[in-house]
């Protein structure tokens, strides 16, 4: 089971593969870029893949030349976490291959925000959310005053998530129309916010689409990389 497409198709590229261009048809372009990330993924990690299969499940270790395509080849059955609404099932996948849906947790109901949180939110019009998740950055400062200046010229009120990548530094000044969040739950919040704007993570993109807001990405890394001082063009 996983969030996002591993299983090559003529469909789309693989969504580590940042494409720039190609002489190939497309369709061959998409497929071959599952096959080259494999590869990849096998010369990176198949020592410790190894490692775990000998040390810790008693079974032979797999060679890094054969490795690559073996799921395909083994017709081993997955499951595709994502609304066949978003992205259909590709019309080369196999029967093993099934998109189900998103897969959601229910942790509004037992969920009490702090004060200060219920004091922003009422304390004008529904805010944006922006945040970026587990992406790590060279430098949070940067992006964080980006983000500050991107709300400035929007002039909107802004919830922004602090995440893994160090956002909102304590020597930065927060603008008094932004609020820094801690964790709290995108299915209690997100109602509450007038759109989100993030990374493209799995489990944010499915909140904000379920809450019908209108939902903004900003791609740190794959097939559509873009830098983050362009962060202000997607507002």
């Amino acid at each position: 089971m996983f969030t996002m497409p591993w299983s090559p198709t003529a469909a789309f590229p693989h969504p580590l593969a940042n494409i720039q261009s190609s002489d190939v048809e497309s369709s061959l372009t998409n497929f071959l870029s599952y096959v080259l990330v494999e590869m990849m993924t096998w010369q990176g990690l198949g020592d410790l893949v190894n490692k775990f299969r000998e040390k810790t499940l008693g079974v032979e270790a797999i060679s890094t030349m054969l490795a690559p395509g073996m799921i395909s080849r083994l017709k081993v059955p997955h499951t595709y976490c994502w609304s066949p609404t978003l992205i259909p099932k590709p019309h080369d996948w196999p029967l093993q291959l099934n998109v189900s849906g998103f897969y959601f947790l229910s942790l509004a109901s037992s969920y009490t925000p702090p004060p200060e949180l219920e004091r922003f939110l009422s304390a004008g019009p529904p805010p944006v959310y922006i945040g970026f998740g587990s992406i790590v950055v060279a430098d949070p400062n940067a992006l964080t005053n980006k983000v500050f200046e991107a709300v400035r010229m929007v002039g909107c009120r802004a919830l922004v998530s602090k995440g893994w990548g160090g956002i909102g530094a304590d020597d930065l000044d927060i603008p008094e129309n932004v609020m820094l969040l801690g964790n709290c739950p995108h299915d209690w919040l997100f109602p509450r916010c007038a759109a989100v704007v993030h990374h493209g993570g799995a489990g944010t993109t499915a909140a904000g689409i379920s809450c019908g807001k209108p939902t903004v990405i900003v791609p740190f890394f794959g097939a559509s990389s873009v830098h983050y001082s362009k962060l202000d063009e997607y507002f």
